[in-house]
C-alpha cells in the first residue's frame, strides 16, 4: 500500500476512536428530527426502501442526501456503510445516538479501507445485511455479530407476479445498467456476459439495462438475431420478465442480486452465480440452478440449458413469496422503534 494512503487512513481510523471519547464532552443538542434518513443519491433504489421502512413508523422524520451538514436526530438510518464513515469523520455528535447501517455488499471495505471501516461499524446500534456470507465475512473482519441482522430485501408483490408465459422460443433474461467503472465492471462480469449471449444459439435473450450502448463490446451483440436489449422503467420490468424462463446473473460480488428476486416473483426460473442472497434462497436445481463465479462462459451455457428444462415444471415464486416490501419493512422498523 502506498505509505501516504497507509498513513491518512491510521490517522482516520484514530480519529474514530478520538470522537468517540471527545464526543462525550460536547454539550447535548435537542435534536431536529426523531429518525433521519441518510442516503447517497436522491432517486437511488435503496431510498425507496427508506421511505417504505419509514412508512411503517409515526416518528418525525428527514431525509438527508449527503455525509456533510447532518442534522441533530435520535436515530440515524445510513443505506451505505460508506456514508456512516463518512458521516462520522465530519459529524462525531452521531455517535451519542443510536445509528443503524444498511450493508449491501462489500466495496472498499475490502481494499485499503478495511480496518477504517470495521473500527467505524463497530459504532454502530446495528447493522443490516443483505445475505449470511455478507455476515459472516463482517465477522471474520472483526465486526461484532451481536450488531449485524440479516434481513433478505423486499419485493413489491402488487408489482411482481406470476403471469401466462407469452414467448413461444425458449428466453433466458439479464437485468443490470453498464457502469464506466473498472470495480463495477469486474464485480458484474460484463465480458462474461457477452460471451455468452454471442455462444448460446438454442434460445432468445433479453437484456434489460441502461447504457449499454456505451461499452465498447456492446457491438458484438446488438444486432444477432436472437437477442433483444431494451431500457425501460422499472414498472415495465414485469413484462420483460413474462417474457422469460429463465433469470441469469453472473456476478462476482452482489449484495442480492435484487433483480433474481424480481424474477423470482414472476415465477421465472434463476441460474445465477453463487454470490449475494442466492445461496441463502435457492435450494439447487429445485428452485433455481447456483454455479461457481469463475465458471467459465460454455459451462454457464449448459447451467442455462438445464434451467431451461427445469423451468418448464418448476413452481419457484412460493419459495419467495414472504419476501415482500411489506414483510420487510415491518421488519425493520421493529427493530428501530
Amino acid at each position: 500500500m502506498d505509505m501516504k494512503l497507509y498513513l491518512l487512513l491510521t490517522l482516520k481510523e484514530a480519529l474514530l476512536h478520538l470522537n468517540a471519547v471527545l464526543v462525550n464532552l460536547l454539550p447535548s443538542k435537542k435534536t431536529e428530527f426523531e429518525v433521519t434518513y441518510v442516503i447517497a443519491n436522491e432517486g437511488w433504489i435503496l431510498e425507496g426502501m427508506c421511505r417504505d421502512i419509514d412508512g411503517e413508523l409515526d416518528l418525525k422524520s428527514h431525509f438527508h442526501y449527503s455525509s456533510k451538514k447532518i442534522p441533530t436526530s435520535d436515530l440515524y438510518f445510513f443505506s451505505h456503510p460508506d456514508i456512516y464513515v463518512s458521516a462520522l469523520l465530519k459529524s462525531p455528535r452521531i455517535l451519542k445516538t443510536n445509528s443503524i447501517v444498511q450493508y449491501t455488499h462489500h466495496s472498499s471495505i475490502l481494499g485499503a479501507n478495511k480496518s477504517l471501516i470495521v473500527a467505524a461499524l463497530n459504532k454502530v446500534t446495528k447493522i443490516f445485511c443483505m445475505n449470511t456470507a455478507t455476515k459472516d465475512d463482517l465477522v471474520s473482519f472483526g465486526v461484532s455479530p451481536d450488531l449485524i441482522e440479516v434481513n433478505f430485501i423486499g419485493i413489491d408483490e402488487n408489482l411482481f407476479f406470476p403471469q401466462t408465459k407469452i414467448n413461444t422460443r425458449p428466453t433466458i433474461g439479464f437485468n443490470l445498467r453498464y457502469e464506466d467503472r473498472k470495480s463495477y465492471s469486474e464485480r458484474k462480469n460484463y465480458n462474461k456476459i457477452i460471451d455468452i449471449i454471442k455462444k448460446i444459439d438454442f434460445c432468445d435473450v433479453i437484456l434489460l439495462g441502461k447504457n449499454w450502448q456505451s461499452y465498447d463490446r456492446f457491438s458484438e451483440i446488438k444486432d444477432l438475431p436472437h437477442f433483444t436489449y431494451t431500457e425501460c422503467s422499472y414498472r415495465e420490468y414485469p413484462e420483460y420478465y413474462r417474457k422469460m424462463d429463465v433469470f441469469v446473473s453472473v456476478s462476482k460480488l452482489e449484495g442480492g442480486p435484487v433483480p433474481m428476486l424480481e424474477a423470482m416473483f414472476c415465477n421465472v426460473f434463476p441460474v445465477v452465480s453463487n454470490t449475494g442472497f442466492a445461496p441463502d434462497l435457492i435450494k439447487q436445481d429445485e428452485n433455481g440452478i447456483l454455479f461457481d463465479v469463475d465458471l467459465a462462459a460454455e459451462d454457464i451455457i449448459n447451467k442455462i440449458r438445464n434451467g431451461l428444462v427445469l423451468a418448464k415444471y418448476r413452481t419457484v415464486n412460493k419459495s419467495v413469496a414472504q419476501l415482500t416490501w411489506q414483510n420487510f419493512s415491518q421488519s425493520v422498523s421493529l427493530l428501530l422503534k
